[in-house]
C-alpha cells in the first residue's frame, strides 16, 4: 500500500500558512492594527492573498460546482435508505432514473448529463468504502435485527418458538417431550 504523506506547514512555497494564521492576519488588517504590507511580513502571507481574502475574491471551492445542494443529496440518501428498509434495494440504473425524474419534475436541465440522465456513476474509492459502510450500519443498527428477523419470518426461515414450529407439522399435537427438549432456540 502506498504511503500517504501529510502536508506540513513550511514544506512548500505556496500557501505556507495555516487557516488560523490567515484569520489572525485578516483581523489585524481589518482592525487597522497593521497595514497590508506589515501583515505580509509579520504573518508571511502574500499581499495579494490578503487583498483577495479581504475583497472576498477567489473564495469558491476548487472544481466544478455540485449539481445538487446538500439537503437534496441528503433527501436522496434518506429515500434510498427507506426503500431498502422496505425491501426495495436500489441499483445504479434505478438511481440514474430517480435523479432524472427529480430533475425533470423540477424543470432543471444539467448540461453535464445527457438529457438529465447520468451517463456514468462514479465508483467509490476503495479507501472510502469502510467509512461509508460504518455510517450505513450505524444508521441501520437500531432496526437491523428486527428488520432481518421480519424478513426471515416472512420467508418461514426464522427460528421460531417450539410451539409455533410444532403447530406447523401435521399431527404434532401429541409431540413427545424429547422433541421439545432437543429443540435449540437460536
Amino acid at each position: 500500500m502506498p504511503n500517504k504523506y501529510k502536508q506540513t506547514v513550511g514544506s512548500r512555497l505556496y500557501k505556507n500558512y495555516t487557516e488560523h494564521t490567515l484569520q489572525r492576519c485578516l483581523l489585524a488588517v481589518k482592525t487597522k492594527q497593521m497595514t497590508q504590507q506589515e501583515a505580509e511580513k509579520a504573518f508571511k502571507i502574500p499581499r495579494l492573498t490578503i487583498i483577495n481574502k479581504l475583497k472576498a475574491h477567489h473564495v469558491q471551492p476548487v472544481g466544478r460546482p455540485t449539481v445538487f445542494t446538500e439537503p437534496e443529496e441528503n433527501n436522496f440518501v434518506g429515500d434510498i435508505h427507506v426503500m431498502s428498509e422496505y425491501g426495495f434495494p436500489i441499483d445504479k440504473t434505478d438511481l440514474k432514473f430517480i435523479i432524472k425524474s427529480y430533475l425533470d419534475r423540477n424543470g432543471r436541465h444539467v448540461k453535464f448529463f445527457n438529457n438529465n440522465l447520468l451517463s456514468k456513476i462514479t465508483i467509490l474509492q476503495k479507501q472510502s468504502f469502510p467509512g461509508l459502510l460504518k455510517k450505513l450500519l450505524d444508521v441501520l443498527e437500531p432496526t437491523l435485527k428486527t428488520t432481518l428477523q421480519n424478513g426471515f419470518r416472512k420467508c418461514d426461515i426464522f427460528p421460531c418458538g417450539v410451539e409455533e414450529l410444532l403447530n406447523r407439522l401435521p399431527n404434532a399435537l401429541n409431540a413427545s417431550s424429547s422433541v421439545k427438549e432437543s429443540f435449540i432456540e437460536h
